[in-house]
């Protein structure tokens, strides 16, 4: 079974706004250029979409269909992960929703967020950790749309 949600995990626990910045500016560096932020309590929720004319905005399935990806940005100290791979435990700071059939935005975002944040951990919410070292090598290799649903220890 394909994952369908992603954790980026960090050992400091509060966000830091610089960062929510930076994430943004590597999906216009992409081409996304619709971002909308919401603020939910102890979470706020960022959608990242493609360019649609306001003429599609009209319709409510063309916009649901733009949307790329929704990233939760956490607030609590109450989700902490251990990771195998660096026998430490991690704050949960970004939740990705819905990133099947995504990957390959998966990856080039992860490319460039690692450039910025080497010491960040990439989970898939079930068992394989991604360090900047493994997107690296994944990154480095020719596009293979599973690479989310393989061992990065396979890389």
């Amino acid at each position: 079974m394909m994952s369908t949600s992603m954790r980026l995990l960090r050992s400091e626990i509060h966000p830091d706004y610089t960062r929510i910045e930076e994430i943004i500016n590597i999906f216009v560096s992409l081409g996304y250029t619709r971002f909308s932020i919401y603020d939910e309590t102890d979470v706020y929720i960022l959608t990242i979409a493609m360019p649609i004319t306001d003429d599609e905005l009209v319709n409510s399935e063309n916009l649901k269909k733009s949307t790329i990806i929704y990233i939760d940005l956490i607030e609590n100290d109450e989700e902490m992960y251990y990771c195998p791979k660096t026998c430490k435990k991690y704050y949960s700071y970004l939740f990705f929703e819905n990133v099947s059939s995504r990957e390959i935005i998966i990856l080039e975002f992860l490319h460039r967020y690692f450039e910025l944040y080497p010491d960040d951990i990439f989970w898939d919410c079930d068992k394989f950790f991604y360090t900047k070292k493994y997107i690296d090598k994944i990154y480095s290799k020719t596009y293979d749309p599973n690479w989310l649903y393989i061992s990065p220890d396979s890389f």
